[in-house]
């Protein structure tokens, strides 16, 4: 069977941001040469129908005809493309099967009534038993369930996607960039998180097994940055101990970045990580505002505690990412532009406000009277363009500061040197001849004078110094 794994994506939409919702940033939008990496869900699809003996193929906003089988796995940004493009391949053809995967596809089946296709809600990667079945099926939405062991899922295969091109710049300054997951779910139940609707609960991944799917796309095909998809990296400590020693111990030093809560993320264990690789820590922070988080049941982080990891990051070399949201339905613009300071005082290297979003899933989503015919991330006090706007001051305001470029012009652009801290990995024990840096080759001159040798006499030829001398003269 031939299988074409269909993406409607822009270089600058992350299909796997917001728990496989989807993000849009400004970075590398519009270019040709880079872009941010595929959902990691369409790489475990190709190992899955590989392993079953189909014939896989990548397409990007483009309709290949032929195929048995085509398979999308839609974000909220790119969903009403994913459609039409459901809809030109369904009228040119007519005998194909079409799959909708991934987690919009669990979330808003409905959204896809009329397009026939088949949409397969929870773990997609369950086709690898399952396929026959699905594809028999004769109801249009088909439930597939959960997995409780994710190392069952074949490692995910990258061959037919331009992995060349997969990069996250604010995380990284070495490409190309894979993301992998070591965990799945949540242990907090935020209300307008997407992150926590795993019905399943918190799943853990063997560390070897991580370990193994690093070595592999280093391999295989060249990764030496890995994103961990994790939403709560460093929630059962142990595990995540064991993964940096591994990690460690690799016979090539790779670059990953994690995202993590500052009350979960201990001195010690950042120290391990760093050594390990870590270059860049995502920081889910919100709002500064104690009640909005707490009636979002989020449970509160001191402002001590946030800013002492971020300087612990900043001493060591290692980027912070903090995300605040901005368009609470009781935000008002004071109160957003109180998040803008907020975020000034922290100073990370990198601030990302984003409008408040009810995602499907959540009971911020369930509150709604009708979520789908309104933009859920207008709040009714502000509205969607006041907030866009308050969003740009909050930017401006935060980038324009001469004590941001002070702090992380040095992590921003590491490879400049200067006063920049210093960027090499302290080895763990055991793994140095794997990651200390091989000393510079030396010239002739400099083995010389090392070794305390003459640079004339008995170690050149009779007469040469003293012919070149000569003639330097003359």
């Amino acid at each position: 069977m031939d299988v074409v794994l269909c993406s409607t994506g822009a270089p600058e939409v992350w299909k796997d941001g917001a728990a496989g919702f989807g993000l849009e940033t400004r970075f590398l939008r519009g270019s040709r040469r880079a872009r941010f990496p595929e959902t990691r869900l369409f790489a475990q699809l190709a190992a899955v129908f590989t392993r079953l003996g189909h014939r896989v193929q990548y397409t990007e906003n483009r309709l290949t005809r032929g195929a048995d089988l085509y398979v999308f796995c839609p974000s909220l940004i790119t969903l009403r493309r994913e459609c039409a493009m459901i809809a030109r391949l369904g009228a040119a053809n007519p005998g194909a099967r079409i799959l909708v995967a991934g987690r919009v596809a669990s979330a808003l089946p409905d959204a896809f009534d009329g397009l026939g296709v088949i949409v397969v809600r929870g773990e997609a990667e369950l086709l690898f038993w399952k396929l026959a079945e699905v594809l028999r099926h004769p109801a249009s939405i088909v439930p597939l369930g959960w997995a409780e062991d994710l190392d069952t899922f074949p490692l995910p295969d990258w061959s037919t996607m331009p992995h060349g091109r997969f990069r996250i710049p604010t995380d990284f300054w070495k490409f190309p960039t894979a993301p992998i997951e070591s965990s799945r779910g949540c242990r907090l139940r935020c209300d307008d998180c997407p992150r926590t609707a795993d019905p399943v609960g918190v799943r853990r991944r063997n560390p070897e097994a991580v370990a193994e799917e690093i070595r592999r796309g280093v391999r295989t095909w060249g990764f030496r940055s890995f994103r961990f998809l994790d939403p709560l990296f460093g929630q059962h400590r142990d595990l995540s101990f064991r993964l940096a020693e591994r990690i460690a111990r690799m016979p090539q030093s790779i670059q990953f970045s994690i995202e993590t809560r500052a009350d979960a993320m201990p001195a010690e264990l950042l120290r391990v990580l760093r050594r390990a690789g870590l270059v860049c820590v995502g920081l889910e922070i919100e709002t500064p505002d104690q009640q909005t988080l707490q009636r979002r049941g989020r449970p509160v982080v001191e402002d001590g505690v946030q800013r002492e990891l971020i300087a612990q990051c900043r001493r060591m070399g290692i980027r912070t990412s903090a995300h605040f949201q901005i368009g609470f339905p009781d935000d008002t613009a004071e109160s957003v532009r109180a998040v803008g300071d907020y975020a000034a005082g922290l100073n990370p290297t990198w601030a990302h406000f984003h409008p408040v979003t009810a995602y499907p899933d959540t009971p911020l989503f369930d509150r709604l009277e009708d979520p789908l015919a309104q933009d859920a991330s207008a709040p009714a006090a502000l509205g969607k363009e006041a907030v866009e706007a308050l969003r740009r001051q909050c930017l401006g305001s935060f980038y324009r500061r001469w004590s941001y470029w002070r702090a992380n012009a040095a992590l921003r652009w590491p490879w400049l040197g200067g006063t920049a801290p210093d960027q090499r990995r302290e080895s763990l024990p055991g793994a140095e001849p794997a990651h200390t840096r091989p000393p510079e080759p030396m010239g002739g001159l400099d083995l010389i004078r090392r070794k305390g040798l003459r640079q004339d006499g008995p170690h050149q030829q009779p007469g040469v110094a003293d012919d070149a001398r000569r003639r330097h003269t003359e």
